[in-house]
């Protein structure tokens, strides 16, 4: 690779930059998946929830939809400018994707599952290469627990199992158990007063929604 310009470092810049962008409007398709998967069975079995329930789940996948859509498209941009620079120079021009301004976000676990390759390869009068193969966006994503974002997002994704019953040995404190060491964990205040609030008014709610609903 030669000496680039002035001006064709600006188009490696903004090239750059708008494929970085691409890769994380990819991570953030994947974090709005699992931080809205809402398991069905924490929705309850007010008349309403039904509705609110399906209501939840196209809205998450709307937003997966358009981070899919700004994915593309940053991407198109960045890998047209970075080929622009690679053919103004006649010269090779190899981009690698800067996460710096996620390095400390959640979204940095969707990063490393996600998004492969994290940089290109523009050759003058050819084509843009991809340095390295695909992985597929489908795979799991290990979230690390060892931060307080990471850790929430994992609660999360145990949330739903707090009223299951876990099969346990006789004559044994159930709050050690993990589901009661993760409710035990989750108890905040607020939570705590949104039970209570349920606990004593969901008849008369549910009677309202009977009559707004006749």
């Amino acid at each position: 690779m030669s000496t680039l310009g002035v001006e064709t470092e600006a188009l490696v810049r903004h090239g750059n930059g708008r494929y970085s962008d691409a890769l994380i409007c990819h991570a953030i398709g994947g974090y709005v998946g699992r931080v809205g998967a809402i398991p069905d069975s924490v929705w309850g079995d007010f008349p309403w929830t039904p509705a609110w329930r399906q209501q939840w789940h196209e809205a998450v996948a709307d937003r997966i939809k358009e981070a899919g859509y700004a994915h593309e498209r940053l991407q198109d941009a960045g890998q047209t400018l970075i080929q622009a620079a690679a053919d103004y120079a006649h010269s090779d021009v190899r981009v690698a994707a800067d996460f710096s301004a996620i390095s400390t976000s959640p979204l940095m676990a969707y990063v490393n599952v996600l998004e492969n390759p994290r940089s290109v390869t523009a050759h003058p009068g050819g084509s843009l290469r991809l340095d390295g193969g695909s992985v597929d966006g489908r795979a799991p994503v290990p979230a690390p627990d060892d931060t307080p974002e990471g850790h929430a997002l994992n609660q999360a994704a145990h949330d739903g199992s707090l009223n299951t019953t876990e099969m346990w040995p006789g004559d044994t404190d159930l709050s050690k158990t993990p589901t009661g060491i993760l409710r035990a964990e989750m108890a905040s205040e607020g939570r705590t007063k949104l039970y209570e609030f349920l606990n004593k008014w969901s008849g008369q709610l549910a009677q309202a929604e009977k009559i707004v609903g006749m």
